[in-house]
């Protein structure tokens, strides 16, 4: 199936989102002065956001290694 080349307004908004809050987040984890178990917490959350943020190039990669 084609997937369309541009994106719309509000998924590059929501893309932006995502960026900062991975952002935010990897500060706060490397600020950190409390458990581990929320340490984790903090570095998940920031890479999920991540790749969130990339999800269109992701997406992109894993298309083009499955039509090899």
């Amino acid at each position: 199936m084609a997937r369309k080349s541009t994106r719309s307004m509000g998924e590059m908004i929501s893309t932006v989102c995502f960026a900062g809050m991975a952002l935010k987040l990897a500060l706060d984890a490397s600020l950190w002065d409390g458990g581990l178990i929320g340490l984790l917490g903090l570095w998940g959350s920031s890479a999920a956001c991540a790749a969130a943020a990339v999800r269109f190039p992701l997406q992109t990669f894993a298309d083009k290694l499955r039509n090899r």
